[in-house]
């Protein structure tokens, strides 16, 4: 498969108005590059995009069925002093 690349503006401007999608989830990549996971609300289908220092963002994976799970750690106890 042909990975596809643009600008930062042309592909947020795709997935945005071509697509229907909006940014769900944000991050840094350990080589400063900008991690993003968009989402169409209304069909679930998704995309993952990479944008480098340079300005070029590239679509990493799409998909549809997207789904939201809320995952979390309990709190951790501290042990009572003595």
């Amino acid at each position: 498969a042909r990975q596809i690349c643009a600008t930062h503006e042309d592909m947020d401007k795709a997935l945005r108005v071509e697509h229907s999608e909006a940014v769900i989830l944000r991050g840094i990549n350990w080589d400063g590059s900008l991690i993003r996971v968009w989402r169409d609300a209304e069909s679930s289908n998704f995309s993952i995009t990479q944008t480098y220092v340079n300005g070029t963002s590239c679509m990493i994976i799409n998909g549809k069925n997207l789904d939201t799970i809320i995952w979390f750690l309990e709190p951790k106890q501290e042990e009572p002093e003595l």
